[in-house]
Order: structure tokens, then sequence, then C-alpha cells
């Protein structure tokens, strides 16, 4: 399903880092965005950038999907990770040498019956329910040893706002990602 290559991890997490400084005003030509970049890029991905200080989360804001090309949709979520997150007071500029960034791309999603469908650590979940949503990574579910039940209540009651079970009687769907970060 992903056709994503060492190097091109690479490239796309300089752009991202590019991005995140530009974003402070670091005007660097650490990173020039090329013709072949864009024709590499420009497929349509759902995208979520994690940005971490000192292995603390510090900021995670995403696309599920999108009609912009790869390179677009990471930029933009980049910019909106560093400053949007209202769980998060904003990344300082003086935070940059800190900051770990985490890209994970999304697969399509997939409509879903129920939880036992689910596979802990390699489906993110997104249910939606009367105009409500929300997400978690396949990551998420791993980092708290969470069983599907958990995985699915927590995301119905703190992500999509409709109760802990709330889930049952929404739309459920998973989806893969393929995960990178910088060293």
């Amino acid at each position: 399903m992903w056709k994503f290559t060492t190097s091109d991890k690479e490239e796309l997490l300089l752009f991202s880092r590019d991005c995140l400084e530009r974003n402070f005003g670091v005007n660097k030509p650490d990173f020039i965005v090329t013709p072949d970049f864009i024709s590499k890029f420009s497929g349509r991905y759902g995208v979520f950038v994690s940005l971490y200080n000192k292995k603390e989360l510090r900021a995670c804001l995403g696309q599920m999907t999108s009609d912009l090309p790869l390179y677009k949709t990471l930029e933009q979520t980049t910019a909106s990770a560093a400053s949007r997150d209202y769980r998060f007071k904003p990344i300082k500029r003086k935070e940059l040498n800190q900051i770990k960034i985490e890209l994970s791309l999304l697969s399509p999603l997939t409509k879903i019956d129920g939880p036992d469908e689910i596979e802990l650590g390699k489906h993110g979940i997104y249910i939606e329910k009367d105009g409500r949503s929300g997400t978690f990574l396949p990551q998420v579910s791993e980092k708290y040893d969470w069983t599907v039940e958990e995985f699915l209540g927590h995301c119905a009651e703190s992500k999509t706002g409709i109760g802990w079970n709330g889930w049952k009687t929404a739309n459920l769907f998973v989806y893969e990602t393929l995960v990178f970060k910088e060293s």
C-alpha cells in the first residue's frame, strides 16, 4: 500500500522541519522544493503531525483526508500543529531545537460493522455520529495498552464527545498509518 522509500521519508521530514521553522521566521535555505519533489509527493493522503519535546507530546494535529497534494497538506498541518492544538500552549521559537517531528500518513477510511474488525496497533479509528467526529491514531492504543473497547470508549468520550458508549450507535471506520520520525 505504501510506496515511500527511506529516502522519501527523510525528505518529508526535512520538508516538515523546514515548514515548522519557516512558521517561526527562521529562513534557512535548507530545503528547496523542486519539480521532482512536487511530482513525487503529489498524491492525496491524510496526514497527522506530532511534535515532541523530550519525548513528551507537545502537539498533534492532522487531516483525515485532503484534496491537496501531500506536500501542501503537510505544509499546512505542520504549521497548524505548532500553534493550534487546543490541548497545548503554542510551540515557542526557543523550543525548535528540542522539538522532534513524527509524521503519520493515513490510508483511506474503511467503514466497519463493529469492534471485532479492529486490530489494535494496526488500525486507527474514526468515529462519526450526529455531525461529531473524532479519531485516535493506531499508536494511541499501544501507548496506553488499551483493549478495543477502551480504545473506542476513550475516543467516543474524549475526542468525539458522544459519551463512553456512544460508539455503539455511531459510524465506525478504521485506517492504517505509515509512521516515521526524526531521530
